[in-house]
């Protein structure tokens, strides 16, 4: 009996040392399907069933072998030359098992598109603001701004909207909508913080405004002087726009004046 149970000591401790090492899983960190240009990722082997042991690292490329050689490695502002491969093998004893991922980074910053509906409302009406981004979920957050011209440099600054500093949803309510204006967004993901391009303007446009042509008659001739005038209660946004055969203008007074009358008006 004794010899017997010996004997199925040994057999135990033999299977024991002749099953296969713990098999290495390289993961990603964050695990985003894209990665672009500027944020951190950070590279994993993690060896489940291997603890309690003591395991010795090595990855490819060699780059990564810096001493102390530990199971992860931190990209700090990746760039394309970053794509490729990455592998690590784990060696306890004198085994060694390995496993490997491929990362992906792209150069071109995304650009986030909004939407704003309605387009054109009623004074004191809700305005919606959407932002879409690609891979809408991988971890964004979103910032929503009010765009401010500078009428003397023909550009916008933009004014960060009450609370739209880094929400979870793609989604702006603006509540008593009374006039014109313009929306931009832009997002961000990761620690640290990654930011995207902004969005092109959206505008808001209010109904208050109306259009009067002098002389205002039925029929206008060829060679006629006409004057446009557009009125509104606008304290922050005059927009109008004049279009020629030609020629296109956006004018900043309130109003313009041809002296023929080859043209027609657009929104």
């Amino acid at each position: 009996m004794l010899a017997f149970l010996k004997l199925l000591v040994c057999l135990l401790i033999a299977a024991v040392f002749s099953l296969p090492p713990p098999k290495p899983t390289v993961t990603l960190q964050p695990s985003w399907t894209q990665i672009y240009s500027g944020e951190t990722v950070t590279v994993r082997c993690e060896i489940q069933g291997g603890e309690g042991a003591q395991w010795t690292y090595e990855w490819s490329p060699a780059k990564l072998n810096t001493p102390p050689t530990s199971n992860e490695y931190k990209i700090n502002r990746v760039t394309k030359s970053d794509s490729g491969g990455y592998s690590c093998r784990g060696r306890r004893s004198s085994s060694w098992t390995d496993d490997s991922v491929t990362l992906t980074v792209s150069d071109n910053k995304p650009r986030p598109v909004l939407t704003v509906s309605p387009s054109w409302l009623s004074p004191g009406a809700s305005v919606t603001l959407n932002c879409q981004v690609e891979h809408p979920s991988a971890g964004w957050s979103f910032y929503w701004y009010k765009a401010v011209p500078d009428l003397s440099e023909k550009s916008s600054s933009y004014e960060l909207l009450p609370d739209g500093s880094g929400t979870a949803q793609d989604s702006y309510i603006i509540h008593g909508q009374t006039h014109t204006a313009g929306y931009v967004c832009r997002a961000g993901r990761g620690d640290p913080e990654y930011h995207t391009d902004h969005s092109q303007p959206k505008f808001v446009w209010s109904a208050a405004a109306s259009l009067t042509v002098s002389p205002d008659r039925v029929q206008h001739f060829t060679s006629d002087s006409v004057s446009l005038t557009c009125e509104g209660n606008f304290t922050e946004w005059r927009v109008r726009k004049c279009v020629s055969y030609t020629t296109a203008q956006s004018l900043q007074s309130p109003f313009c004046k041809w002296q023929h009358l080859n043209l027609w008006l657009t929104d």
